[in-house]
């Protein structure tokens, strides 16, 4: 069977589509990590491994950023549904700890002229 060129350009049209909804859903490589506390918003490179401990409402919670995803280790909460979520690695997933009052994002963001390993507000 040969290819028409109406074939190729609704081939074209489809594939264009699928790269666009795929740009569109954030499954784009990720950037940043934003965590916002009920002191502080913090952004840290995604790229970057490390272990992090912040504030929250209640006590501490520690989280690890490891080969483009982020896990919480521990929290100072008593259910502890935070540790229970287990890694995210996709854009727009979260962990939110509710007693301690903070939220973990993964977020993408364009690059900056500034180079900073986190930024606080």
């Amino acid at each position: 069977m040969k290819l028409k060129p109406g074939d190729l350009i609704v081939y074209a049209i489809v594939i264009i589509a699928i790269v666009w909804s795929y740009r569109l859903s954030g499954k784009f490589p990720l950037n940043y990590v934003e965590v916002t506390t009920p002191y502080k918003k913090l952004i840290f490179p995604l790229k970057q491994d490390k272990v992090i401990t912040v504030k929250g409402a209640i006590g501490k919670l520690t989280f690890i950023i490891k080969n483009g995803r982020v896990k919480v280790l521990h929290s100072s909460c008593s259910n502890k549904i935070c540790i229970k979520t287990g890694w995210i690695s996709s854009s727009g997933e979260y962990i939110a700890c509710v007693p301690n009052r903070i939220l973990i994002k993964l977020i993408n963001r364009k690059k900056s002229v500034n180079k900073f390993d986190f930024i606080t507000e």
